[in-house]
């Protein structure tokens, strides 16, 4: 079975993922794990204690991995082991999704070179945190969803569509009707 990795560190907005990472569990042919720097146990902002399933490091060894989903938070530290896992997942052009604040881990990567995206981290968040912006503004769409091939990102409030997007990536409806009644049900507005 392949694998698709949630992003887990501490701090991390839970909400963000957990919705898209629920829909792919009932993919017939795709198996969630949680990914963090180490197996210890990871607390989220909201108080949440996640376990992982693989470090950073057992992750990259493993062959059989189609994607990495990254949620925003308020922890901005990456390590070289995270940034080396990015980089291995997109050499092997698997799925990069990432919502909020969440695209900066893959922008730290530098693997948005050229690549439409979105995020809630702006180029003021990134001066008040002491950092050079590490976006290519040059790309920047200011949508809630941004889709350009196997790179899906997301401001934070639009984590349903998010994940309905990430569902669509993986041939998870019948057809648009199917999708868009699925979007609308899980918004409240079907």
């Amino acid at each position: 079975m392949k694998k698709i990795f949630g992003l887990i560190y501490n701090d991390m907005a839970e909400f963000e993922t957990v919705f898209a990472l629920n829909i792919l569990g009932y993919h017939p042919s795709l198996e969630v794990a949680l990914v963090a720097e180490s197996r210890d146990p990871v607390l989220s902002k909201a108080g949440l204690t996640f376990v992982p399933d693989y470090s950073f490091n057992e992750a990259a060894k493993l062959a059989d991995v189609e994607g990495l989903i990254i949620p925003g938070g308020w922890n901005d530290q990456q390590s070289p082991a995270l940034t080396r896992l990015i980089q291995k997942l997109d050499a092997k052009e698997a799925l990069l999704a990432a919502i909020c604040r969440g695209p900066r881990f893959l922008a730290c990567a530098g693997v948005l070179e050229g690549v439409k995206y979105t995020t809630t981290y702006s180029p003021e968040a990134a001066k008040a945190a002491g950092e050079e912006d590490p976006f290519d503004r040059e790309n920047f769409v200011d949508e809630k969803v941004v889709v350009d091939g196997r790179f899906i990102t997301a401001i934070g409030s639009a984590f349903v569509d998010f994940a309905v997007e990430i569902a669509d990536y993986f041939d998870m409806f019948d057809d648009e009707e199917d999708r868009e009644v699925f979007r609308l049900e899980h918004k409240g507005l079907g």
